[in-house]
């Protein structure tokens, strides 16, 4: 095809680096140093960009502590948890040492305060709960040895204390106040665990846990986690056309396997403070050990991010924001073990990465997909974006499986032939945007329909030209293509093998896709080459019953996602609507937008559109 974008005027973004520290030397003094050291520079300029990042890090901090405090004191206790909530967990999942201590009844409140069961802000940490008397004028810590004497006797992790990063107890200590600051050297010090086991670092596998498991006042453990997970959005501070920036929407870093658990028992904190003994979150304590996980599983919504337009890009820009508003692809994809000549496979997974490392707000550029599908989809040309969908489900399934073997199965039931086809292609388009129709063909001599099954990865529906620009609705277009039709064509019946000279076909869905993904057949070329501009209504939730066989069950849809298109032929642009987060949003190239309007609904340029099987 030959439709995608109008070239966007956009703005250069240069990043402006600023050195913290600034040397200089006579040249003799240069000359010797070099002498000395000939990596001295390499050094010099390592340790500046290390102090940038420090700087940087510091800063991004400071910014959500000032928000978080501004929305406090509007009384908007309720956004400023959400916006907490989101900041934390990031800085909780980045792969740092946990050597910072915090008191751990204060760790419980704050997970419950953000959680929900708490109303009350916490108050500041206490760190001195945990330190002997001759210690608690200090402010700062630091635990090198067992036994050591600066902690009261019989401390012990898991107990009366948890460890968190750097990142995350400056973030904290800052916003709450109190200490002082504890920091434990995890290569000389051990600490016995209740269970006598050795626990370094609250660690499996070098990975952090963030999910909690709270215990009601019956104390059972409830089924549902306590809502500190990734994914819980923020309302966007813009209201329409503005970029969405860092400061509204805050960093997600995932670690790769969070799978720690801490324990907390009736008898945690009794060696601490007795008199405080009630106030744990009002849980009623029982003398079994209940799980507290500080987080979640790592998530499979991604950050709300646009993606760089160049030129011609908006093609693959939008097509993809629909793609990765599916976390079972998401999931799916990234389980796959990478190989060197999986090419698209492993692209696709460096971008949801890249996705999921990156702060909320901010774009990115799509350089590697556009570099190796260029061959296809030259990046000086413009494209459609469902040729650039199906090619790039096609060459992950075509990497995973090989080359596709779809070829028609007739004379066997639908069952049989849907088995045969999902035998020989095991992989994740299949499973999760592939169907299957019979094309049912009837012979006008021996009276005996003649059915063969196709998979399909999408239903390419036309569009009746109609004048005036008539409303069109997604339903009468699928009755039109499931339509029973006399076709002028010859055809010899596989049964008697007449030669029919015009045969009566119709086509059904003998299976269902998990994701049906429907393309609106809107550039024609006969009688000339042209766009069909009439808008196409589309509902929320789309039953399909009435096109398929009777053994397909559940035949409801309910609409994920959205690519449109503006323009003309030659001439137009993509953007996308897609469901994140259990929020709509509009994605135009670099500039993402929350659809308060509902704009997903009523959109004129409706060209591809995503349903999730309910």
């Amino acid at each position: 095809m030959f439709i995608c974008c109008k070239t966007k005027n956009k703005r250069a973004k240069q990043a402006t680096l600023n050195d913290s520290e600034v040397r200089s030397f006579s040249k003799e003094n240069h000359q010797d140093e070099k002498a000395q050291n000939p990596d001295q520079d390499q050094i010099l300029k390592q340790n500046s960009n290390e102090a940038n990042q420090t700087e940087d890090s510091h800063k991004e901090i400071l910014n959500v502590v000032n928000q978080i405090k501004a929305y406090r004191e509007l009384g908007q206790v309720k956004e400023s948890v959400v916006l907490e909530k989101l900041f934390v967990n990031g800085l909780l999942a980045e792969d740092l040492p946990i050597v910072y201590f915090i008191e751990y009844r204060w760790a419980v409140q704050y997970t419950g305060f953000l959680g929900g069961m708490k109303k009350a802000i916490p108050k500041e940490i206490n760190n001195n709960k945990i330190l002997t008397d001759d210690h608690r004028t200090q402010d700062t810590i630091h635990i090198t040895i067992d036994n050591d004497p600066q902690l009261l006797p019989g401390i012990q992790p898991e107990r009366h204390y948890s460890l968190i990063n750097e990142r995350a107890w400056k973030f904290v200590h800052l916003l709450y106040g109190g200490g002082p600051t504890i920091t434990i050297d995890l290569d000389n010090a051990k600490f016995e665990s209740p269970q006598n086991e050795i626990q370094e670092s609250h660690r499996v596998n070098d990975k952090e846990c963030l999910e909690v498991q709270p215990i009601d006042k019956t104390g059972n453990e409830p089924n549902g986690m306590l809502p500190l997970q990734i994914g819980t959005q923020l309302e966007l501070l813009n209201d329409g056309a503005t970029h969405v920036t860092a400061t509204t929407i805050l960093p997600i870093r995932q670690s790769r396997d969070p799978l720690v658990d801490f324990k907390l028992s009736s008898n945690n904190i009794d060696d601490i403070d007795k008199t405080a003994s009630g106030n744990l979150l009002d849980w009623n304590l029982t003398g079994q050990t209940k799980k507290i996980k500080i987080f979640s599983k790592v998530p499979t919504e991604l950050p709300i991010i646009g993606f760089h337009n160049p030129k011609y890009n908006c093609y693959m820009n939008a097509a993809l924001q629909c793609l990765l508003s599916i976390p079972k692809f998401i999931r799916k994809i990234l389980k796959i073990q990478k190989q060197q000549n999986n090419q698209f496979t492993s692209a696709c997974q460096d971008l949801i990465r890249l996705i999921q490392g990156t702060i909320p707000g901010q774009s990115i550029n799509l350089d590697l997909l556009s570099f190796i599908c260029q061959q296809k989809f030259k990046p000086t040309q413009q494209q459609d974006s469902h040729e650039f969908l199906l090619f790039i489900l096609s060459q992950i399934q075509e990497e995973l499986i090989g080359k596709k073997n779809s070829e028609k199965q007739e004379n066997v039931s639908a069952t049989e032939a849907w088995d045969t086809y999902i035998g020989r292609n095991p992989d994740v388009v299949t499973e999760l945007f592939a169907g299957q129709i019979s094309n049912k063909n009837y012979c006008l001599k021996c009276k005996k329909t003649c059915e063969v099954y196709d998979p399909i990865l999408d239903l390419n529906l036309p569009i009746q030209n109609t004048p005036g620009l008539q409303e069109i609705k997604l339903i009468d277009c699928m009755k039109n293509y499931f339509r029973e039709e006399q076709i002028f064509n010859d055809w010899q019946c596989n049964l008697c093998q007449y030669k029919n000279k015009f045969l009566l076909r119709q086509l059904q869905i003998t299976h269902k896709p998990q994701f049906l993904i429907i393309h609106l057949k809107r550039f024609a070329q006969v009688p000339r080459n042209q766009k069909i501009q009439n808008e196409i209504s589309y509902p929320e939730i789309l039953n399909i019953k009435e096109f398929c066989t009777e053994n397909v069950v559940n035949p409801e849809y309910k609409l994920k996602g959205l690519v449109s298109h503006q323009g003309q032929i030659n001439s137009g642009h993509y953007k996308a609507y897609t469901k994140r987060q259990n929020e709509w949003y509009e994605f135009d190239d670099d500039v993402v937008t929350i659809d308060k309007k509902s704009r997903h609904l009523t959109d004129k340029g409706a060209y591809i559109i995503f349903y999730e099987a309910i």
